[in-house]
């Protein structure tokens, strides 16, 4: 888990130095947030997870080009704007967004006769539907890397890439993906009304962190391992 915590150290330098890159991440997760507050509408929160997506892509390419083309990490949000890796980069997410989504409806699909029909006994299978996908998204995640140095990858060749080391990447992206959920969920257990707002904020700080922490091990990982065939 060197990796692991090589990139847990990477992230608090990179919170620490680029607070400019970051901080409109944080201004959209409060605007988001206090909205689906207001409004409770799931479409809602569905429509900002995407926008998230792309709203984070200037921090995930300043940590990928750091890491990975050894460029210095820029503390600004706007200098990513505009630049022809960033739309790559832009679409990319969102072929990959839209790839795990239909493989996850068609699991579900053609699972889903096996699944037992009283709804309780219903959640085991889909923890282990859900640790699945997370194990196909490791596998196809290094379309990103490779998009933030202009190279258009495809998923099969993120799926060729991992060939070997799969089992390797999908434990250490649990062990970093695991506890920010377990620490979700007891927030979103605990959380005393009367410091709801205090609960949210530190919600989302640790949602920017993930992002960076995750970055930074997918950014080691695709360098440590893949970079030379490129």
């Amino acid at each position: 888990m060197k990796t692991v915590l090589k990139s847990f150290i990477y992230s608090l330098y990179f919170a620490k130095i680029s607070l400019k890159n970051y901080l409109p991440l944080i201004l959209y997760l409060v605007v988001s947030q206090f909205l689906i507050m207001i409004t409770q509408n799931i479409l809602l929160v569905l429509v900002f997870f995407m926008l998230y997506l792309v709203a984070s892509a200037p921090v995930a390419l300043n940590i990928f080009r750091n890491i990975i083309m050894e460029e210095n990490i820029v503390n600004s949000y706007s200098y990513f704007i505009g630049k022809s890796f960033s739309k790559l980069f832009v679409k990319k997410i969102m072929y990959l967004a839209a790839s795990m989504f239909l493989i996850y409806l068609v699991h579900v699909i053609v699972l889903s006769p096996f699944f037992p029909s009283e709804i309780q006994k219903i959640t085991p299978y889909l923890y282990i539907l859900f640790m699945y996908m997370i194990y196909i998204y490791t596998r196809i995640i290094f379309i990103l890397p490779a998009a933030s140095n202009n190279i258009s990858k495809s998923l099969k060749d993120s799926y060729i890439l991992t060939k070997g080391n799969s089992i390797r990447i999908y434990f250490m992206y649990i062990s970093i993906l695991v506890p920010y959920l377990l620490i979700n969920l007891i927030i979103s257990r605990y959380a005393d009304i009367n410091y709801e707002f205090i609960f949210v904020i530190v919600s989302i700080v640790m949602q920017v962190f993930f992002t960076i922490i995750s970055s930074a091990l997918i950014a080691y990982i695709y360098k440590n391992f893949y970079k030379a065939t490129d």
